[in-house]
């Protein structure tokens, strides 16, 4: 048997345990080296898996999804003869002005500066989504940035179909379809932290505070936006907690300072982004996320109730901007849901 062989044979195995992998380790029923073969496999199709749940649970949470929910891909004979069919990763179905849309998408995550598909892969998934007349639209998650490209943005060189980011970001659907937002906050609002010093700092209080360690007693913390106390509310305090911010040290006393953190001028995120901050809140890099806990866990608060606020936020004073995007080219299955203007 071919390697080829052996891997396509290894992936069929693993696919069909995997509802009942763990019963199977406790059973003990498979060799030894079949097991440990089979283990690997069952790890990378986890693990391909991930960035499947993490969209899923995205954009459900941004609350435009009626439903989601992979499809079925085991690998079974095909008997019919007719040309290849490749089951994309999700079926969405997306309320979109007034009407319910079913789209078929298929993740990735890739920190490439492009896709790379062959042919027969990208005809494979067209004929799926042709014979069930839904859209077919592919979700890129490049360095923490979700994007949602119809299909046919993809382009043939040579021999292979390519996307590359500039023009999934030109062409981004997540907005559009699933209520995505770029969010930048001003430097208008600061989260401070009050506190008294105990070593011996300078009596002039227009110095900085000399380098070196120091103890200190918290004395007050909060928000202000132009220098006034206010109460954020979970949603803006969510995008503060998600910008990036740098910090300074101001003195208020001979032996009292005041920490801020204050919002980075250039800094933008989108709503995608502060929900991974909100729904997995895990500084440490190695952990790997539960996504399926994640997918089950309801959130205290939703994706429309952050773009009501993130909008209240701009005559508040926190938000500078919130950008809804559009893509350059509208396709033409949205154009067609999309109420004519009368002239």
């Amino acid at each position: 048997m071919s390697p080829e062989d052996k891997h396509k044979q290894l992936t069929e195995i693993a696919f069909r345990i995997l509802p009942s992998y763990v019963e199977l380790l406790k059973q003990k029923t498979l060799d030894p080296d079949t097991l440990d073969a089979v283990t690997t496999r069952i790890r990378q199709i986890y693990a391909g898996l991930a960035p499947e749940k993490e969209f899923a649970a995205a954009v459900n949470w941004m609350s435009n999804v009626v439903a989601i929910h992979s499809l079925d891909q085991t690998p079974i004979p095909n008997y019919s003869g007719a040309e290849k069919f490749q089951v994309p990763d999700l079926l969405a179905i997306v309320k979109y002005k007034g009407h319910l849309l079913p789209a078929l998408i298929e993740v990735k995550k890739r920190n490439d500066d492009a896709l790379k598909w062959r042919e027969d892969y990208v005809q494979s998934l067209k004929r799926y989504a042709d014979a069930l007349r839904m859209p077919l639209l592919v979700a890129w998650n490049f360095a923490n940035v979700w994007t949602l490209t119809d299909i046919r943005h993809f382009e043939k060189k040579v021999t292979d179909y390519h996307l590359d980011f500039n023009t999934a970001l030109r062409e981004n659907l997540m907005g559009e379809i699933f209520g995505d937002l770029m969010i930048r906050l001003t430097e208008r609002v600061k989260f401070f932290v009050d506190a008294n010093v105990a070593e011996k700092l300078p009596d002039d209080l227009r110095a900085l505070v000399p380098e070196g360690k120091y103890r200190m007693t918290i004395t007050g913390a909060g928000f202000t936006v132009d220098d006034k106390k206010i109460n954020l509310s979970t949603a803006l305090f969510w995008a503060f907690n998600t910008a990036a911010t740098r910090n300074e040290v101001k003195r208020l006393g001979v032996q009292k300072i005041r920490i801020e953190h204050v919002p980075l001028a250039d800094n933008m995120f989108s709503l995608t982004y502060l929900w991974q901050s909100l729904a997995t809140p895990i500084e440490d890099e190695n952990v790997e996320v539960d996504w399926d806990a994640v997918m089950r866990e309801p959130l205290s608060i939703t994706g429309s109730e952050v773009r009501r606020e993130l909008r209240e936020g701009i005559s508040k004073g926190v938000v500078k901007y919130v950008l809804e995007q559009v893509p350059h080219t509208m396709p033409d299955f949205l154009s067609a849901l999309t109420p004519k203007k009368q002239e």
